[in-house]
């Protein structure tokens, strides 16, 4: 995962994929397709529009998921377990790329059993490149499978991939409910929560990252914001994004140096939705699990007063005294 500057407001959460350049195969694998190459660069131009289109309207900041994974079963409606076997190596590798970029925005875990079915078809023939064995264990770290990832990290050292941190699960953990995962001080493990939104109580998520220059300057700003400290303490969540690389370290690291602004990891982003975490900065304000208001990026003109705005909306007057510099709910911040 990379972070870059979108719309000169916000960091847009993407990713660098490593192509086949110019590589052709003509390959016949056998599930209604040409050859892998052709869905792969099907895929990408798919991907390409999605991103015209965000930058077109900048209100959309819906991941392109649902998108990406039509257009795969477009060209797939097979099992990748079966079907590999009759492929050749390049075209199975071709295949396992095109796994690997829908499962970036989608998440799913058809698309991510997939990928692994022909990774392992490769590493049965001795076949799998060091970028297969990057993309599966990339995949494997947005999919949660650490133990998976680690054994072929700890396999592999031409990876350069550190050791993964152990996820330690709570008794009644629910992948399928909005979840965090708690960065202990040491990084030496995380551990797998849900997130309850209790019906007619707010919250406030704070969609942060601290390798966002945007997320910095909010995160620097937002004592100007009225009543941001005061209520986020008692009802706010500060939340990071993590896809295909481990940023537990980064965030060991910002919550070392900033106790006071703890942030956890999202675990399983589409159990969120319509949260999404494709933008940083956001801030959401919920009543239960529903979104009231959210907004997006940070434009230190106006950005401080609209967060401000929103809250004083939504929040009682009783609140909002109680927020007032001043006030005995203020001191206690």
């Amino acid at each position: 995962m990379r972070l870059i500057q979108f719309r000169a407001t916000l960091c847009l959460v993407v990713f660098a994929f490593t192509l086949h350049a110019n590589q052709e195969v003509h390959a016949n694998i056998g599930f209604g397709v040409d050859n892998a190459q052709a869905l792969r660069d099907f895929l990408i131009a798919r991907e390409n529009a999605l991103y015209d289109q965000l930058g077109a309207d900048s209100n959309d900041n819906a991941p392109f998921g649902r998108p990406m994974l039509a257009a795969y079963g477009e060209w797939i409606d097979v099992d990748a377990s079966r079907s590999a076997k009759s492929m050749d190596s390049e075209s199975v590798s071709l295949w396992l790329e095109s796994t690997y970029l829908v499962f970036f925005h989608s998440l799913n875990a058809t698309i991510f059993k997939q990928g692994k079915d022909l990774f392992r078809e490769l590493e049965s023939r001795d076949a799998a490149e060091l970028i297969d064995i990057r993309r599966i264990v990339e995949m494997a770290i947005g999919a949660r499978e650490f133990a998976f990832a680690n054994q072929l990290i700890n396999t592999h050292s031409e990876l350069n991939i550190d050791t993964l941190p152990a996820i330690e699960y709570d008794e009644h953990f629910d992948e399928d409910l909005p979840a965090v995962l708690h960065v202990n001080g040491n990084n030496s493990s995380l551990i797998a929560s849900n997130i309850t939104f209790d019906n007619g109580t707010l919250r406030l998520l704070f969609i942060f990252h601290p390798h966002c220059n945007f997320s910095r300057k909010a995160a620097k700003e937002l004592q100007s914001i009225n009543h941001f400290d005061c209520f986020s303490s008692r009802h706010g969540d500060w939340l990071a994004p993590m896809h295909f690389q481990d940023e537990s370290r980064a965030i060991s690291s910002w919550n070392t140096a900033n106790p006071e602004s703890l942030v956890k990891l999202v675990y399983n982003p589409t159990a969120w939705e319509p949260i999404y975490f494709t933008e940083t900065p956001t801030f959401y304000l919920l009543e239960g699990d529903k979104v009231l208001s959210s907004v997006h990026g940070w434009r230190p003109d106006s950005t401080p007063a609209a967060v401000s705005d929103m809250l004083a909306t939504f929040l009682s007057q009783s609140e909002v005294e109680d927020c007032q510099p001043g006030s005995e709910g203020a001191s206690k911040q």
